[in-house]
């Protein structure tokens, strides 16, 4: 994009540090991060906050990311202690997990999904007492968790899309043109990403 012209902004920037999360390029996207601001003259928002907590738990640094959320800006944004939760349980670091969830349930005491999340942690740790005191602890309080969805606008119509869903006018032609763009990208995927370690960012 530079190369030809383009300015990099606030979505592009999150998408490279998510591209560097997911491929295990920790070190580029740490860089990217920290010169965000005086390279493109992007303040780091709590989208790319979030992301980094991920890239830093994925890179097996989940205590790093802790502290990155208390040291941030955004230290009270459940998005970032969710993350936390996500990343550390699937690094299967449960010490922080646990802490994470803890920071959570205190920051929204009455959003179900959060209950939700720290049960489903519990879970996936053996810790299956902890998870059914969530759990009753919800039923309690009569927590009910909304069905998640998307939406877009299109025209000033907003069409919204639950998970898996065919209940939209136009499922059948959403969903194969999705299957196309699939085998699309299989076809143009690279097998080998190292050369990205030597782009400047």
């Amino acid at each position: 994009m530079r190369k030809r012209g383009f300015i990099p902004d606030e979505v592009t920037v999150l998408s490279v540090l998510q591209a560097c999360s997911y491929s295990g390029l920790f070190e580029v996207g740490i860089h990217l991060f920290r010169n965000m601001e005086s390279k493109f003259k992007i303040k780091p928002a709590i989208e790319h906050y979030s992301c980094m907590v991920d890239l830093l738990g994925r890179s097996g640094s989940s205590s790093k990311a802790m502290e990155f959320i208390k040291e941030s800006a955004f230290s009270e944004s459940p998005l970032l202690w969710r993350t936390l939760i996500n990343t550390s349980n699937q690094q299967g670091d449960v010490n922080i997990s646990t802490l994470a969830s803890k920071y959570l349930l205190d920051l929204v005491p009455d959003d179900a999904g959060s209950y939700i999340l720290v049960s489903n942690m519990y879970t996936r740790g053996g810790m299956f007492s902890d998870a059914a005191k969530v759990r009753t602890l919800m039923n309690n309080r009569r927590m009910k968790k909304d069905a998640g969805c998307s939406w877009v606008e299109i025209e000033n119509k907003v069409h919204r899309f639950f998970a898996s869903g065919k209940d939209h006018q136009e499922s059948m032609e959403i969903y194969k043109k999705l299957d196309e763009l699939s085998c699309l990208m299989k076809e143009k995927s690279h097998p080998d990403i190292a050369y990205l370690q030597t782009w400047d960012i």
